[in-house]
């Protein structure tokens, strides 16, 4: 198994520990963050008495659960350093915010991962790129070789402009400078629900997946729970592409014959409500207008199939959402 997001709130995030150990916690106004009772609680990464119990936790979970990997990364909404003393000028402002904590957070997940090799050298520590270290640190010229990297946002199918997505291949390639083992990336579907009601088909964007096989060890997709479920016909497509470019390597024949399987006598109407949406779904977010022609392309679609047809009811789910 490999525990990916978030692990050092999985033992900092009880009420016990915050009681016990308040100086493990970061220094924000003349006072620790140890009192809230949740996993955002933030810490000082300077304290090495919170190092020797991440170290424990790690050895522990690896003693006693069938764990490649141990994910030791801050809770989340970690946006501003610890301001006692021993932190103070370990963060990058000048980096902006997707580098401001990276020197900060991946130098402490460094050196855990050297205590953690003493005792478990075959396996692994996990962090993710994200957030305020995004970006990899400056001063570590190779990461540790138990560390494994899992970029968040490694792969924004939403981010389909050409700029957009050689920033992207652009940070990936980074961080491969930084470590020899291979990268992971960590999406969060569906792409279509998390926020706004548009519709967000990226078809061609999920070709990247080809391009990332060479180096990646995988990715971890979190499909997230609640009523969004309830949408199958709204929100599959992604899901869809994304896990049949796994094992497939051309997109393009992929979508040809997913449009001509699933939507029979509609499937141009519907290819072409889809590429619409593709090209277009960034500009929908500020402008009424493509929102507006991608529904009228959707209903140019529904009047190619029989309503009461297995093809007219699988157009019908996508338009219940």
């Amino acid at each position: 198994g490999t525990m990916i997001a978030h692990g050092i709130a999985l033992f900092t995030g009880r009420k016990e520990f915050g009681e016990r150990h308040p100086d493990y916690f970061a220094l924000y106004g003349g006072k620790r963050d140890s009192r809230r009772e949740d996993s955002k609680r933030q810490l000082c990464l300077s304290s090495e008495g919170l190092l020797r119990e991440n170290v424990a936790f790690a050895r522990a979970v690896f003693d006693l659960y069938d764990f490649d990997a141990v994910s030791i990364m801050p809770p989340d909404g970690y946006t501003s350093i610890c301001q006692c003393p021993d932190c103070a000028g370990k963060d990058t402002i000048e980096r902006g915010s997707r580098g401001l904590l990276s020197d900060y957070v991946w130098d402490y997940v460094n050196r855990a991962a050297i205590e953690v090799a003493r005792t478990h050298p075959d396996k692994k520590i996990l962090c993710c790129a994200y957030g305020a270290y995004t970006q990899p640190p400056l001063h570590i010229g190779k990461l540790h070789p138990n560390v494994l990297v899992c970029i968040v946002g490694g792969r924004r199918p939403t981010n389909n402009k050409p700029g957009q997505m050689e920033e992207t291949r652009q940070l990936r390639a980074d961080w491969r400078k930084k470590t020899d083992n291979k990268l992971l990336v960590f999406e969060n579907y569906p792409l279509t629900t998390r926020g706004y009601f548009l519709p967000s088909y990226c078809a061609h964007a999920q070709g990247e997946i080809e391009e990332t096989k060479p180096y990646s060890l995988g990715e971890d997709i979190w499909f997230t729970p609640g009523p969004d479920f309830h949408a199958p016909g709204f929100n599959h497509f992604n899901l869809y592409f994304t896990a049949r470019m796994y094992w497939e390597r051309d997109v393009g024949a992929l979508y040809e014959e997913y449009c001509r399987l699933f939507y029979g006598p509609a499937a141009e109407a519907m290819k072409a409500f889809f590429d619409y949406c593709e090209a277009n779904h960034q500009e929908m977010q500020k402008d009424p207008a493509p929102a507006t022609r991608a529904l009228e392309l959707f209903a140019a679609a529904k009047t190619k199939a029989d309503p009461g047809s297995l093809h007219g009811r699988r157009i019908a789910l996508v338009g219940e959402y």
